[in-house]
């Protein structure tokens, strides 16, 4: 039997097929030649076609989908992971993310099939790292950090042995821990205006005793060696403070944003902006506060909360015609401006694009 029709049977037993659903072998069929395809044009250097495919995937086309990048002995399981995470790419930008955890599965199984050992292969080392670092990537843009803490857990001991084997390689995986280790002790007041978290768990798979999370401290500590790294220093200290700050630590947190030196990442500069205004608001002078609010708002002119703030702290510091012509201006903000805060909670999911791009370089 063919491996796409155990796919589709396997799927029908697991009751992922339903009756209202129009999928028969012959259509599974289809897509999968349609897709097999579209991976040997990847493969072959087109990349653009895969974004148009994802928008037009039907159920019969997913099944075909996860029934080829299930293909242990297919061949180029480096291209075939790259293709998996454009996949996954496409899906972190669609309105419901839910897929990207399943695209990004199916790229690490694909890693894991290379066949060349850490450290005797420089190129395909920088790959696996690389892809390793999109697919945490996508897990974050999406939400799922539990999905992003089993991937972590899972590819640990690789990614562990890549950075060994090229210490001065860059790579953001020490604030991926950090970023982790606080999800999993504070997510609860961190993803606040975040886009919701989404778990996804298997059919089948058995329920295990949860660990006992990390305490704040140990998220702290990861913060803290992840600023040992001057390209990540700025970033780490940020978002330590930003840990404090929603425990309500402010002298501790403000200490943490003193240490921060910007380097330019206008993300970075804004998030360090809004978390110090929100310190000064909880323990604070109000008009340091509105001060705060003020160099947000010169980071990113068309983001109204920021102006709300400032408008709002204006007024508690009793300078009421400031507060009045601040709240006027905030009134005159699009609400649906850009605002660098969401794309700070979304944490490395904005590098994605551009780490795509140098993935793709990296197949030729």
């Amino acid at each position: 039997m063919k491996r796409w029709l155990a796919a589709v049977l396997a799927l029908a037993t697991a009751g992922v097929l339903h009756a209202h659903q129009d999928i028969t072998t012959r259509a599974v069929a289809a897509r999968r030649a349609e897709l097999q395809q579209l991976l040997g044009r990847y493969i072959a250097g087109d990349h653009e076609g895969v974004a148009t495919a994802f928008a037009k995937l039907d159920p019969a086309g997913r099944i075909a989908l996860r029934s080829l990048m299930a293909e242990r002995d297919g061949p180029k399981p480096l291209a075939r992971a790259a293709f998996a995470l454009e996949f996954g790419a496409a899906a972190m930008r669609a309105p419901s993310p839910v897929e990207v955890d399943m695209f990004v599965r199916y790229s690490h199984q694909q890693l894991a099939r290379r066949p060349s050992k850490v450290g005797t292969n420089p190129a395909e080392d920088r790959f696996e790292l690389l892809a390793h670092q999109i697919g945490l990537a996508l897990l974050e843009g999406g939400g799922n950090w539990p999905g992003h803490r089993t991937y972590l857990k899972e590819a640990s001991p690789r990614i562990v042995a890549l950075e060994a084997a090229y210490p001065g390689l860059p790579t953001r995986f020490a604030l991926m821990r950090a970023m982790d280790a606080a999800m999993q002790c504070c997510s609860d007041l961190l993803v606040r205006g975040a886009i919701p978290m989404v778990a996804i768990v298997s059919a089948g798979t058995p329920r295990q005793t949860p660990t006992p999370p990390p305490t704040p401290e140990y998220a702290l500590l990861q913060f803290e060696i992840a600023a040992r790294d001057e390209a990540l220093a700025q970033e780490a200290l940020v978002r330590a403070a930003f840990l404090q700050q929603r425990l309500a630590r402010v002298p501790d947190g403000l200490k943490f944003l003193d240490r921060a030196q910007t380097r330019g990442d206008t993300v970075i500069d804004y998030a360090a902006a809004l978390v110090r205004a929100a310190m000064f608001d909880l323990a604070g002078p109000p008009d340091a506060a509105a001060e705060s609010y003020g160099a947000a708002m010169r980071l990113a002119a068309g983001a109204q909360v920021p102006a709300i703030g400032r408008a709002a702290a204006l007024q508690r510091a009793g300078q009421i015609d400031e507060a009045v012509a601040a709240a006027n201006h905030a009134r005159h903000i699009a609400p649906d401006g850009f605002d660098p805060w969401p794309v700070f909670l979304r944490a490395d999911a904005r590098f994605v694009d551009a780490w795509m791009v140098e993935l793709r370089g990296l197949l030729k």
